[in-house]
């Protein structure tokens, strides 16, 4: 039947989003104007503008439709039509609307993850994060970031601070923003901001000093992060033209050239790959070739190789003619690089104040005048010794009940340990024990221990040193027996019958 007097709805007009628009809300309240005449809606919402597979193809009741599910990011196409019981009206205009989202993590980019540098400002990049407004940079000398040494704001992928980083190691992380929030932290790098050395402090020839050796081994301490030094040495306080200009990797320099009597002067510099620092205190020393030096002392005691229970041995060497203080080094490195002793004695012997950790040390000895240093020593070690740890018990095991009532007891060896003692009680404070001392990390008693009994034992490694700590106290039970089975045999009897 064609009903010329039943009209379709006409067409809707859209009303938000606004055509073009962006949102952060993934659910937008879709809404057009209302139709006269119509009974239902129908709305379409695509990603692609031929809505040829919609993410929303549903009837509305009203004149607006809010989607139950999240919308991905991306940008959105949609229409509506009217209906009613005459039929559906044309479809909308279509418009677009953008579903934003807080943007991605960025990428660092440089300076490189570990890396190092000698500039105190340089540029922090990282990619560009699509969708992103802004970038939020965070540095600080602590992995959480607690209390950042700069933290600022840019438009741009890159940033340059301001003011230069003290010399250390910063981490640092970016992360994007836009009007939908803050998007996640990169991952965190690290970034060493190198020193320029400090000045090194000078050792020998010591400042003042008189000396008879004309090609003197001048030595300084290491400075952090140098990679080579420069010492100069002149017969002017003013350095204008050094007897000795030269520059070394190591923390010594010695002249390949005698240098004549008289006084000198002398420092040294520090240098890297970020530049030269300044000149340590300038020294002077006086070469006198009639002053002699005094000979090398000889070590006396604790003998080369030996070992002691004393943590404060006393170190002694035989008297030198004409030295006034001798100077002995310590160390549990046999280059002597960071000595636990560095002293100076005006006896042939030294005590130290504080106890020596156990280990192996070596030492050596070196006289001195007022004309200058002797040879170092020949080196001679010494071992600490301490007394031994506690043993790990081993079996029987600790709340074990066994059968066997002569049981080996074993135990971890201990390092050090020359013997072990063990105790064995029926009573926990280990009152009445049995105590044995042997050699081996096990002991098997001579007789059986009572059944149905429970046993408490102990063991501890002695030494020269002296015993160590008892071991945790372990207990074990010896079963119970079962009585013997008695079984009664009686006779048979055999009772006639009547057939």
């Amino acid at each position: 039947t064609v009903d010329t007097g039943c009209p379709t709805p006409p067409t809707p007009s859209l009303s938000v989003p606004a055509n073009g628009s962006s949102t952060c809300d993934t659910t937008p309240d879709f809404a057009w104007s209302p139709v006269s005449g119509a009974a239902s809606y129908h709305i379409q919402v695509d990603d692609d503008s031929s809505f040829s597979s919609p993410e929303i193809d549903t009837p509305a009741l009203s004149s607006n439709y809010t989607p139950a599910t999240p919308l991905s990011p991306g940008t959105y196409y949609w229409h509506v039509r009217a209906s009613n019981f005459c039929g559906d009206s044309l479809w909308s205009s279509v418009w677009s609307v953008t579903i934003l989202s807080a943007p991605s993590a960025p990428s660092l980019s440089s300076p490189s993850n570990g890396s190092s540098t000698c500039n105190t400002t340089p540029d922090f990049t990282w990619s560009l994060v699509n969708g992103a407004d802004s970038y939020h940079i965070q540095m600080d000398n602590n992995s959480n970031f607690s209390s950042p040494e700069l933290e600022d704001t840019t438009l741009n992928p890159y940033y340059t601070p301001e003011s230069a980083l003290s010399p250390g190691t910063y981490y640092w992380h970016v992360r994007a923003s836009n009007s939908c929030g803050d998007g996640p932290w990169s991952s965190v790098w690290t970034i060493t901001i190198l020193p320029i050395p400090s000045a090194p402090s000078l050792s020998s020839p010591s400042n003042g000093s008189t000396i008879s050796d004309t090609t003197p081994t001048f030595v300084w301490d290491s400075v952090s992060g140098a990679i080579s030094y420069t010492i100069q040495v002149d017969d002017n306080s003013g350095f204008n033209s050094p007897e000795i200009d030269q520059t070394t990797s190591s923390t010594s320099y010695t002249p390949g050239s005698a240098l004549p009597d008289g006084t000198y002067y002398w420092r040294a510099q520090a240098s890297n790959a970020c530049g030269t620092g300044s000149w340590a205190t300038v020294w002077q020393f006086t070469v006198d070739t009639g002053c002699p030096t005094p000979p090398t002392p000889s070590l006396s005691v604790p003998a080369s190789g030996s070992s002691t229970c004393d943590t404060t041995p006393t170190f002694s060497w035989g008297s030198v003619s004409e030295a006034t203080p001798y100077r002995i080094q310590v160390d549990d490195d046999s280059s002597f690089s960071s000595p636990e002793i560095d002293t100076t004695t005006p006896n042939a012997n030294h005590t130290p104040g504080s106890a020596l950790s156990p280990g192996t040390y070596y030492w050596q000895v070196q006289a001195s005048n007022s004309c200058g240093d002797s040879p170092w020593s020949s080196i001679w070690s010494v071992t600490i010794l301490s007394t031994p740890s506690a043993p790990s018990l081993s079996s029987p095991p600790n709340g074990s009940t066994i059968s066997d009532t002569i049981p080996t007891f074993r135990w971890d060896s201990v390092s050090g340990a020359t013997s072990y003692s063990i105790q064995v009680d029926d009573n926990s404070s280990l009152s009445s024990p049995t105590t044995q001392t042997i050699s081996s990390t096990s002991y098997t008693p001579d007789s059986a221990l009572p059944d149905g009994t429970t046993y408490y034992w102990q063991v501890r490694a002695s030494n020269s040193c002296g015993s160590g700590p008892w071991s945790a106290m372990w207990e074990f039970t010896t079963s119970a027996q079962s009585p013997p089975e008695f079984r009664i045999y009686l006779p048979a009897v055999v009772r006639g019958y009547p057939s």
